[in-house]
């Protein structure tokens, strides 16, 4: 078996994960978007925004605030986002609304969110300062509790509290943030900048410029100060703006860009054949710095480092050794065996495909190397047509791209007792480096082993950079995408040295350029 897919040449399309990218970048976005408010008696408000993705015109967004009562108000969002990824047609609509009280938290909400007909919808109610959330992925559903401190707000919300308290430029607020697309409560700051004049469509306005730092993300927000109008806000680190315009304009024709073009990286020397890539150097400029995931596969460099240029030795992964039987009981290892929203390893449907796959095999690695065939084979349609599927999804409609192999082929593991989880990162194809998703599993004394079911390869080749690891949980999605859009249009990849598996070596010489 081993044989026959090492000379299974990769499908060129399934590959990259521009469409995950691009999901979660609208999802970070959406979190900061404007929202209205002059002081404690909210006003009916209505503005549309053009977004931009890359500098490029990908969708609008239209918000309404409305008072309910003296203790309420409504606030609802709604956005449109259209792309190419690959050539297909990618069209994103989303929908929010929240009820929140005049202490600026929120009381219950809805999300609703259709990419290219994959619909997801999220739904939370307050109770006794509990959120209680309720997530269907493609039909299945999933309960989960947040615990919400004195305090917590919407993030779009964060300007109500900032004029309230009649801000001066160095002023800096504390905060917690409801990140509602991911299930969590963060710590936040907030920081006035300065004031100064902005034109509207209609007019113009005093403006207040500040900026919100949570987590490793950055945002900077410019609203007019008397109205509290939104003006324009921008994820530097996400590439993505917002600026007011009239309803006529924010409705205009799309670019419709592809993608991929906008957030591959060109290889600076020609890796192929990929397959067989032993050994890899790379180097990494940038300020700041992505992390890097280390592990038996991937080192830091520390000694060649330096504060804004990490050097990082790349290996093929090794094929584990010894005899090592499954299931895995381990409290420790819980949180990739438990099922989540999109990995739903208690289906069972999940259960029995896994089953059928392994075909009695007791031996956990040769388990997981049938499930890596299993997986490359069943999803038989390598496209970029869908959204981000869940493994139920895929396993009804056997299609997708990096991100559905990746997550089918977790469920399948966990369901039979197999430790798996989630890398994100780059990897390089056709003389590009474009972001993906692949899986690791846990194989006893050696640790986590990688696998490729998108690239039919039973351990990865040293191509692959790992820059976070993801349990399946939507709480630890956020970090890893801030972190991975850090590459985004950049030229700071170098490559510094390489060797094949068949003994091929090339090592960049002391000032010379590559071609």
């Amino acid at each position: 078996m081993g044989s026959d897919s090492r000379k299974r040449r990769p499908h060129r399309q399934g590959i990259f994960n521009g469409g995950f990218v691009l999901t979660l970048a609208i999802s970070m976005f959406v979190l900061m978007a404007p929202c209205y408010a002059a002081s404690r008696n909210i006003p009916f408000v209505e503005g549309y925004y053009n977004i931009f993705f890359m500098g490029k015109k990908a969708g609008y967004i239209h918000e309404t605030v409305q008072p309910l009562d003296r203790t309420r108000f409504l606030y609802k969002s709604k956005e449109s986002w259209e792309a190419k990824r690959g050539g297909a047609e990618m069209k994103i609509e989303r929908s929010e609304s929240y009820t929140v009280g005049m202490d600026l938290k929120p009381i219950d909400f809805s999300i609703y969110q259709n990419m290219n007909g994959q619909i997801t919808r999220t739904t939370g109610k307050l109770n006794a300062g509990v959120m209680i959330v309720k997530q269907n992925v493609g039909g299945s559903e999933k309960t989960l509790k947040i615990k919400l401190a004195a305090g917590t707000i919407v993030p779009g919300l964060a300007r109500f509290m900032v004029m309230r308290s009649n801000p001066k430029p160095g002023s800096v607020f504390s905060s917690k943030f409801f990140l509602a697309d991911f299930n969590r409560v963060v710590d936040a700051k907030v920081k006035i900048l300065e004031e100064r004049k902005e034109k509207l469509p209609n007019g113009s306005c005093t403006a207040i410029v500040m900026q919100t730092t949570f987590l490793n993300m950055v945002t900077k927000d410019v609203f007019c100060k008397n109205s509290g109008l939104g003006v324009r806000s921008e994820i530097a680190n996400l590439n993505i703006k917002i600026e007011i315009t009239t309803k006529k304009e924010a409705k205009a024709k799309f670019d419709k860009s592809d993608i991929f073009s906008e957030i591959v990286i060109k290889s600076p020397r020609n890796l192929m054949p990929t397959r067989k890539l032993k050994k890899l150097r790379v180097e990494i400029k940038g300020d700041p710095l992505p992390g890097v995931v280390e592990d038996s596969r991937q080192t830091i460099m520390r000694k060649l480092s330096s504060k804004n240029t990490l050097v990082i030795d790349l290996e093929a992964q090794a094929v584990p050794e010894g005899k090592i039987f499954f299931p895995i009981k381990d409290k420790m290892l819980s949180p990739y065996l438990a099922p989540e929203a999109y990995i739903q390893s208690d289906a069972k449907g999940i259960r029995a495909a896994a089953r059928k796959a392994v075909d009695g095999e007791k031996r956990l690695w040769p388990a997981v190397k049938r499930l890596v065939r299993f997986t490359y084979e069943y999803i038989s349609s390598k496209n970029y047509d869908e959204g981000y599927l869940s493994a139920l999804e895929v396993l009804k409609k056997r299609s997708g791209d990096c991100t559905e192999h990746s997550i089918f082929f977790v469920a399948l593991a966990r369901s039979i007792g197999i430790p798996a989880r989630l890398l994100l990162g780059i990897t390089h194809i056709n003389g590009f480096f474009g972001y993906h998703q692949w899986p690791e599993v846990y194989v006893g004394k050696q640790g986590w082993v990688q696998v490729d079911p998108t690239l039919g390869q039973y351990t990865v080749d040293a191509s692959h950079l790992a820059l976070a690891h993801m349990s399946g949980s939507k709480k630890d999605w956020i970090e890893a995408i801030a972190n991975v859009m850090k590459f985004i249009g950049s030229d700071k990849l170098d490559i510094l040295s390489a060797e094949w598996k068949n003994g091929t070596r090339w090592i960049k010489a002391k000032g010379r350029k590559n071609n």
